[in-house]
């Protein structure tokens, strides 16, 4: 993996990953807006804010934040392992899909609050996975192990959900 190239106490230090050089923080951009389409129902008025978030890089998202180590951070993404990178990428993007499917249905004339809202848990799921390929130790990087049939998390499955918050 190129993050050897970097001190791995350094980048375990700075909360970043030294396996996969990637950083939890960067979660946080899909945190706030899944809590907010969780809210819909009892706060409709988000869904302004719903609509104005965006997609940004893992580079712009620590450029915009106070993560401590946001040079770091940069450095050990643009060197982390190609496998990891596109896995990395691919379930980030299912994230974004999932998020802009919400927007286009509060997008429409007469929006349906409680169906946005209802597609929170699947949202969740693919931070869950997100955060999983983030620290595979913690969590399988699988959204269908994240959560049980039941929708509600096991033992296991909360200290994946739990390493999202670390």
């Amino acid at each position: 993996m190129s993050t050897q190239v970097l001190d791995k106490q350094v980048l375990a230090d700075a909360n970043i990953n030294p396996e996969t050089g990637l950083a939890t923080d960067y979660l946080n951009h899909y945190n706030e807006v899944a809590m907010l389409i969780d809210m819909l129902n009892s706060m409709p008025d988000v869904v302004e804010d719903i609509l104005e978030w965006s997609p940004i890089t893992y580079p712009e998202h620590f450029h915009i934040t106070g993560f401590r180590a946001k040079e770091l951070a940069i450095e050990a993404f643009n060197n982390c392992d190609p496998q990891v990178r596109s896995a990395f990428d691919s379930a980030c993007r299912k994230v974004e899909r999932a998020i802009q499917d919400v927007q286009a249905q509060l997008a429409t004339d007469e929006p349906d609050i409680a169906a946005a809202a209802s597609c929170s848990g699947d949202i969740y799921n693919h931070i869950a996975a997100v955060g999983g390929l983030i620290n595979p130790g913690r969590g399988s990087g699988e959204e269908s192990d994240v959560w049980n049939m039941s929708g509600d998390a096991s033992d296991d499955d909360q200290a994946a959900i739990d390493a999202l918050f670390d």
